[in-house]
C-alpha cells in the first residue's frame, strides 16, 4: 500500500512508475495470501493495487503529455536553445 501512495506523488520524477508497478505486483501477491489465509491484510493489499493501477495511468498521461510537448523539437540537441525555443514555440500555439 505504501509504493502506491507514493508513486503517484513520485511521478513527476519519473520514479512513481517503478513504485506503482511494484504496488501493482505486491497488491496481487496480498490478495493471492489473503484469499489462501496465509495473511489478514486484504483491504490493505487491495488498496495497494488499486493506487498502484492509479500510479500506472497518471504516468501514462504524464509520458503522453510531455512526448507530445516535445516532438517534433527531438532534431535538436535537449540542451541546446534551438530545443528550448523549439519547445517554448510548440507551447505556444
Amino acid at each position: 500500500m505504501i509504493l502506491g501512495i507514493v508513486a503517484i506523488p513520485l511521478t513527476v520524477v519519473y520514479v512513481g512508475v517503478v513504485c506503482a508497478i511494484l504496488a501493482v505486483i505486491f497488491g496481487i501477491i496480498g490478495i493471492r495470501r489473503a484469499s489462501r489465509g496465509v495473511a489478514t491484510n486484504r483491504g490493505q493489499a487491495v488498496a495497494g493495487l488499486v493506487l498502484g493501477v492509479l500510479g500506472i495511468i497518471v504516468s501514462a498521461v504524464l509520458i503522453a503529455f510531455l512526448v507530445d510537448r516535445v516532438s517534433g523539437c527531438t532534431k535538436y540537441d535537449t540542451h541546446s536553445t534551438q530545443f528550448r525555443d523549439c519547445v517554448e514555440n510548440r507551447n505556444a500555439h
